[in-house]
Formats: C-alpha cells, structure tokens, sequence
C-alpha cells in the first residue's frame, strides 16, 4: 500500500514515475513543472492517488518550478562561458 508522498517527492520524482502513480501523462507533470497550471480535478485526482493533500502537491510543484529555473539560468551561463 502507498503511503503519502511528501512535496519533496514530487520535486524529484521522474515524471514517468508519477504517470505509473496517477494515471495521468507523464507530458502533463512536465508541463506542470514549466508554469502550466494544474486544474483542480487534476490536483484532487493527483492528491488521492499519492494520498496527499492538495497543497502539498502545489508545494512539490513550486519546488520543481524552482529547480527548472535554477537549472536553466545555470545551463545559460555555462553556455555563455563555452562559447568563443
């Protein structure tokens, strides 16, 4: 039996994993970690399968959102520095 996942699950969870989990695509949680906002049957349907509450999915999303902007301005300057 599942029991809950945490906000920080979900920050790292693959998005496959969550797919298995949910039954929801895995293009989807993609989405929902680049600003695409979460629906409130999606969120409800998401919280019951991971046995959550609905807050603290949206708290595991904003912990991705951050992390794929970090990564981003990170891959940006190593960029900058790569190129001639």
């Amino acid at each position: 039996m599942l029991t809950a996942l945490t906000a920080e699950d979900i920050r790292y969870a693959r998005n496959v994993d969550l797919q298995k989990l949910t039954g929801i695509h895995a293009s989807n949680f993609a989405a929902w970690s680049n600003n695409r906002h979460i629906s409130e049957r999606n969120l409800g349907a998401i919280a019951q399968a991971l046995g959550m509450e609905k807050s603290e999915v949206l708290r595991g999303f904003e912990l991705r959102r951050k992390d794929n902007q970090t990564t981003a301005k990170i891959t940006e300057r190593i960029e900058a520095l790569i190129a001639p």
